[in-house]
């Protein structure tokens, strides 16, 4: 039985056979994201001197040997053997596990390279199953020619299965291109800084750490650091001293926006979309290499975002999410085909290209100003109102404050949410700073909803709701007339459309 393979016509489909060993390193990243789950336990250990000492003495390094130890054996159980009709997988450690997938049902067949397997050559390839997990397959460590091979064999299963449709297009040309700039980069990691929540989360880290804090405050001490900012301060105006304390915190923004560029960077290095007909296509990535693409016919929600910073820049971020029912029974969270940065003309050609009509924006109805200020408001004055009848320290007059802030709140709510309903889709803006618009093809409603409350009643709105194959979209205070008008064309419209639905 080859360990490694050389070239994909030396080995016998009809056998079960290994990954390269290198695929042990595959199976050891996911194992250590498995143990992060874990970070919790490791917040409340932190926070208790002897707890931490048995972390750091026994915890990690045992963690460390059964981390390593599963990824080798999960590795060393895992076996695949294929034909011209399916792929079967084995594997697990303890619980066995035998899966197997036609390669009629592979709606995609998605290559990537990890920086550990680009020195060997290898590949990891992902199948993803129509009605099932977005990633149901992914075969490690194998040579391109291979990965190649099984995708063949999936087109040639798709062709067959479905004449009148044409699952590969020639590559000569494409009909539509996106290539991204380092320029582009930077716009991205300026435009989406998850950093700022790390920061949250290492916060509380930080200030539970006593012994940290006394090492850093002996430093600081032995230096003469303390010593030197008290005479600083002292012969300095406050003036001064705020000027410090902005400089220090434009400083730490610095540093994090600048490291949310470079992870843009290592992500989307080198990003290049192709459309070519229905198959949109991209490859990225500076240290792991992606390979990913989707057909048009199965798309079930396009997310447009611009955040505060992108609306300065000019610039937008399309993600565009195909079914994921059993990723989303497990709990795991999707992710579609990203398109990163795009300006006004870009996405004006990419949302003609997947059909999505202009939106005609309408707004909901003002008077959930009314009802969502009376409800949220008046439960917080009540609140304020017992803590003050408690609390002599606290001036009854915070009573006031409750009611005119949830009305601004709710408010700018208002002002910000629109709904349209065009003819071939159901689209909602939403957005305080920046916005997010949420586009349904009418086609791809799995399930609709209208309720009507005894306030909807009353005041003649309804709630409107709709399930694609991939998300779940909900519209309160909409006038009646116009979610009746909503529901009744998206259920014809369904009623009506005998194309492909995934």
């Amino acid at each position: 039985m080859d360990i490694e393979q050389e070239n994909s016509s030396t080995i016998n489909k009809a056998e079960w056979h290994r990954v390269s060993p290198i695929a042990v390193f595959y199976f050891l990243i996911q194992n250590i994201q498995h143990a992060l789950n874990f970070w919790p336990m490791l917040v409340g250990a932190l926070a208790n001197q002897n707890a931490r000492v048995w972390l750091f003495g026994v915890g990690i390094p045992v963690l460390a040997l059964l981390v390593l130890s599963f990824a080798f054996l999960s590795y060393w159980f895992f076996r695949y053997q294929f034909d011209a009709d399916k792929i079967q997988i084995r594997s697990g450690i303890f619980k066995k596990r035998r899966l197997t997938l036609n390669f009629e049902r592979v709606q995609e067949a998605n290559l990537e390279q990890a920086i550990y397997f680009r020195p060997f050559e290898l590949w990891t390839l992902r199948l993803e199953s129509a009605g099932s997990s977005k990633e149901e397959i992914a075969l490690p460590g194998i040579r391109e020619a291979l990965a190649t091979e099984i995708k063949q064999r999936v087109l040639f299963n798709k062709q067959t299965s479905s004449s009148s449709e044409k699952t590969a297009e020639p590559e000569s040309s494409a009909d539509f291109t996106v290539k991204l700039s380092v320029t582009d980069l930077i716009r991205y990691g300026l435009m989406h800084n998850t950093l700022v929540y790390l920061v949250a989360i290492l916060a509380p880290l930080l200030t539970q750490n006593d012994s940290l804090w006394r090492a850093i405050g002996n430093f600081v001490e032995n230096m003469g650091l303390r010593q030197w900012a008290m005479n600083y301060l002292s012969s300095h105006s406050i003036w001064v001293d705020v000027a410090l304390l902005v400089l220090l915190l434009l400083s730490s923004f610095i540093v994090i926006y600048s490291l949310s560029i470079v992870l843009a960077i290592i992500k989307y290095w080198n990003y290049t979309l192709r459309v070519q007909g229905e198959r949109f296509q991209y490859e990225a990535g500076l240290f792991n290499r992606v390979a990913c693409g989707f057909r048009k016919h199965k798309l079930q929600t396009v997310i447009i975002r611009q955040s505060f910073m992108a609306g300065l820049l000019k610039r937008y971020s399309l993600e565009i999410k195909q079914t994921n029912e059993a990723a989303v029974k497990q709990g795991v969270p999707m992710q579609g085909f990203m398109i990163p940065v795009l300006d006004q003309i870009q996405l004006e050609g990419v949302m003609k290209l997947l059909g999505i009509d202009d939106p005609q924006w309408q707004r909901t109805l003002a008077i959930q100003i009314f009802w969502r200020t009376f409800w949220v408001g008046g439960v917080l004055t009540f609140i304020v109102a017992l803590i003050a009848a408690v609390n002599q320290n606290v001036s009854s007059a915070w009573m006031l404050l409750p009611i005119p802030l949830m009305g601004i709140l709710f408010w700018k709510y208002w002002y910000s949410t629109f709904y349209s309903l065009t003819e071939n889709g159901f689209a909602i803006r939403r957005g305080f700073l920046g916005h997010s618009i949420t586009y349904i093809p009418q086609i791809k409603v799995q399930k609709l909803s209208l309720q009507q409350g005894p306030l909807g009643r009353l005041s003649q709105y309804g709630k409107l709701s709709l399930w694609s194959g991939a998300t779940r979209e909900a519209l309160d205070y909409i006038d009646i007339t116009e979610s009746k008008t909503c529901h009744e064309s998206i259920l014809k419209r369904v009623a009506g459309y005998r194309g492909r639905w995934m």
